[in-house]
């Protein structure tokens, strides 16, 4: 879906991981759970990116 969704709204890959990160540090938990959270999010990005 996001690779349909993504593009009809303008955005690419890094506006979509812009926008992931931006939750996950505006997420209501401890800046050690919050790291842990976007250190996942970058993983995943990448791991991602690398299949592209």
């Amino acid at each position: 879906e996001y690779t349909h969704a993504l593009p009809a709204m303008g955005l690419d890959d890094a506006d979509a991981a812009r926008i992931a990160r931006a939750g996950f540090e505006a997420a209501w938990c401890d800046d050690d759970q919050k790291a842990r959270m976007l250190a996942d999010v970058d993983a995943a990005v990448l791991a991602l990116s690398a299949l592209r």
